[in-house]
């Protein structure tokens, strides 16, 4: 054995840990072989008056025989220090080298005692003798030295004796067999030393990568686990222990897959490891402290069938993705489907045969008005106005299907039932009836409805298609005012093609000169007089003939036309004004679209001086939509106007969600009543206190009041006799061209040819207003 003095202690612990571990397993297996070689000597050469000799020989190697049993046994305990490996080892050279000695006499008595002399009996034990040094000896080479040189001496000796000198090319080749085998067990011994330095090589560039992997265990999510072939942990570390919230020794050498919930994911580990194929991030659930966690598992098998594995706690990463999918198919708002959720399973409940695709139907839902509800009472109300609707329908549609917000105040649910149409129109008019009923809102009471259009799947309709048709059907229930129904038919398709061309043909319009402004006059109620023309636009189709604004407005203001036809209208209506008489009030609408874009006041401006019209007589009107859809925007424009000198008018006053609370943000200069509460005024008590209200709120706000749609002599007197300013309808004029205007105004600014009963209602004002200022006078 090397001692050389740089090896450190660790190698020297190694090396002589090795050699006597392969003399105590030598020790054991070379048993049989010794007691039978010591019987075959001593039987055969045991006879005459000296073989008591070679018996007690016999009886001292067997001796010897198990001594070396013994010590093979009892060397090598757990943790062996450096000290007492020396120790063992040299007993264990000693040891060797006495029975060597032993056995040497032994072969020299046998050939002086022994009757037999065979020389064929000393040549199979001789070389059993000698070839036992391979197996006994291969890792002592002191000891295997001496053997080799004492057992060629005794059996050169020993032929000497039996046979004579006659035999020395046997001695000779006694001699060259025992050289031999020391220079192989020197060889040897080299490979021997060799193959422990690699060894603890690899032992302390495991222990540096266990060091390290330790550390990284330490301060990462990670930790490593191992099992044995047979699944049991091994090797368990602190940090694996503290993960499952056990002590190494209770987790060591128990089943790794016991630690697992029962169920396909232990069985899928179960056969990995049973088959010895390597894994990666399977997940696991364990159960840690009475909580349910998940690991994700990686490891690959050894060459002796165990594993070595990394294992990770994701239980917070799995609550994580958990929340993130919710979120990706579950508005947050609500807790209802969302879109891209609500798309998906359209489209899976489509992938039917043809004959089933009509058990499909869809129900588009959009909350009227909900615009006003953000605006006037903020996004928190609207938001929590959303919730309820939400629980609302989760409750009526739980039988039904997939419900699901869109957006924005858009939902939809996805019904999958045999039953006919007529199931599905109970069922929309079963939602509106349940949002007619008020939400109770931050302490505040809500009332709202809905519109609902619906639409049935049908052979060759995929899901865009069949998304389509709902929402041509909720725009046509929109389409027929608040808390309305419809269900999709190809006449809606019909009329959408008709607003698809009537938009085309719009853009062309202005180009062709088919957009012409009519107008209509204004009169005071006191004198009857003209004080004002409304302008109005019309469209002389060359196929459809004269269109009205609802024909056709509500098309361009969906495809932003409005924009140039609405400067159009003020630069035509100033320029025709200015060619009549008169020191009247010229009134124009204006659309949402126009009064979010600031160009606006650049054209207003233009036209006013090209006109040559004071921008006091200028009007523009307006209606709650301007400032429902962009407040901020809306009120910033109505500034800006206000300070070139324009007049202000809210038009339509009294429809909307909360027309008071507009009236106190923002200064107009004139309301007008809408025709819905003229029409009745002569016959419905409630009406006339309705307008009589209305008047009595502009006085006090310093607001002047327009009342609409007059139609009959009888709301003349009513009007102006409720507080009513001013009025317009068919009864005092129809509206007209521009150039019908200018033809009838007589130089008072009368109209020359108006109809008789207005005639003589013009007439008895002015008597009553001389009257009045006789008494004064």
């Amino acid at each position: 054995m090397r001692n050389s003095a740089t090896e450190d202690e660790s190698y020297l612990r190694l090396e002589l840990s090795r050699r006597l571990q392969s003399f105590a397993r030598a020790s054991t297996f070379s048993l049989l072989t010794s007691i039978a070689t010591i019987a075959v000597l001593a039987g055969a050469y045991a006879h005459g008056e000296n073989a008591w000799m070679l018996l007690v020989w016999a009886g001292v190697a067997a001796l010897l025989v198990l001594a070396r049993l013994y010590l093979g046994r009892s060397i090598l305990q757990p943790d062996s220090s450096l000290a007492s490996l020396r120790r063992d080892w040299r007993r264990t050279n000693w040891l060797l080298s006495l029975g060597s000695t032993n056995w040497a006499i032994g072969l020299v008595l046998a050939a002086w005692v022994g009757e037999n002399r065979s020389p064929d009996v000393f040549a199979a034990v001789g070389g059993a003798m000698l070839t036992n040094v391979l197996l006994l000896h291969r890792t002592t080479p002191a000891a295997a030295g001496v053997h080799a040189l004492v057992i060629a001496s005794a059996l050169i000796a020993a032929e000497a004796i039996a046979v004579g000198w006659s035999a020395w090319p046997l001695m000779l080749l006694i001699a060259l067999i025992g050289v031999s085998l020391f220079a192989a067990i020197r060889i040897q011994d080299r490979q021997f030393v060799k193959a422990c330095r690699i060894e603890h090589k690899q032992e302390e560039t495991e222990k540096t990568v266990r060091l390290l992997l330790n550390e990284h265990e330490a301060q990462a999510a990670d930790w490593l686990w191992t099992i044995s072939h047979e699944g049991a942990l091994r090797e368990v570390s602190s940090r694996f222990a503290d993960v499952v919230g056990l002590r190494v020794e209770d987790l060591e050498g128990r089943h790794f897959l016991s630690l697992i919930e029962p169920g396909f994911e232990r069985d899928r580990l179960r056969h990995f490891i049973e088959k010895g194929v390597a894994f990666r991030d399977e997940p696991v659930p364990v159960t840690v402290n009475g909580a349910l966690r998940f690991w994700r598992l990686s490891a690959h098998p050894r060459s002796d069938g165990s594993f070595t594995g990394v294992g990770r706690d994701v239980t917070e990463q799995r609550e994580l993705d958990e929340r993130v999918r919710y979120m990706a198919y579950y508005d947050p708002l609500t807790g209802l489907a969302n879109r891209h959720l609500f798309n998906q399973q359209l489209r899976d409940a489509l992938c039917v045969p043809d004959e089933k695709v009509r058990h499909v139907a869809l129900l588009f839902l959009d909350l009227d008005d909900f615009k006003a509800v953000n605006d006037t009472q903020g996004h928190n109300f609207g938001d929590s106005l959303l919730r309820e609707m939400g629980e609302r329908l989760r409750r009526e549609t739980a039988d039904a299907g997939l419900c699901a917000r869109l957006g924005g105040d858009e939902f939809a649910i996805l019904i999958e039932s045999a039953a006919g149409d007529g199931m599905l129109i109970e069922r929309a008019h079963r939602l509106l009836a349940a949002m007619r009923e008020p939400f109770q809102i931050e302490g505040q009471v809500v009332y709202t409805s809905t519109s609902v259009g619906g639409a049935r799947g049908q052979a060759g309709v995929n899901a865009d298609e069949l998304m389509r048709r709902v929402d041509l059907a909720l725009y046509a229930a929109k389409a027929r005012g608040r808390d309305a129904f419809a269900m999709y038919d190809e006449t809606l398709d019909q009329k959408a093609k008709e607003r698809s061309s009537i938009r085309t043909e719009l853009t062309e319009a202005l180009q062709r000169k088919e957009l012409e402004v009519f107008y209509q006059p204004i009169i005071a109620l006191d004198s009857g007089e003209t004080v004002a023309y409304e302008a109005l636009l019309r469209w002389r189709h060359p196929a459809r003939g004269l269109l009205l604004p609802d024909q056709f407005l509500t098309i361009a203001e969906e495809s932003d036309l409005i924009i140039p036809i609405g400067d159009w209208v003020v630069r035509q209506a100033l320029a025709d004004a200015a060619e009549w008489e008169g020191d009247f009030r010229l009134s124009i609408n204006l659309s949402p679209s126009q009064t979010r874009h600031l160009h606006l006041l650049t054209t207003v401006e233009d036209a006013l001086a090209t006109s040559g019209i004071a921008a006091g007589r200028l009007e523009f009107e307006i209606t709650e939509h301007v400032l429902i859809e962009d407040a901020a925007a809306g009120a910033a424009m109505l500034e800006r106007l206000r300070k070139l000198g324009l007049q202000i008018a809210l038009d339509d006053f009294g429809t909307g969600y909360s027309s008071l609370s507009y009236l106190r943000r923002y200064p107009f200069d004139r309301i007008k009543i809408d025709r819905t509460f003229v029409a009745d005024i002569e016959t419905s008590d409630e009406a006339r206190a309705i307008v009589s209200t209305l008047t009595r709120l502009a006085d006090a706000l310093g607001m002047r009041t327009t009342a609409e749609g007059l139609e009959r002599p009888g709301q003349l007197d009513l009007l102006r006799k409720l507080g009513c300013h001013e009025a317009q309808g068919f009864f005092i004029m129809e509206p007209v061209p521009a150039d019908q205007i200018a033809s009838t105004l007589d130089p008072g600014g009368e109209f020359a040819s108006g109809e008789r009963k207005m005639a003589e209602y013009r007439a008895a004002r002015k008597a009553v207003i001389q009257k009045r200022d006789s008494r004064v006078a």
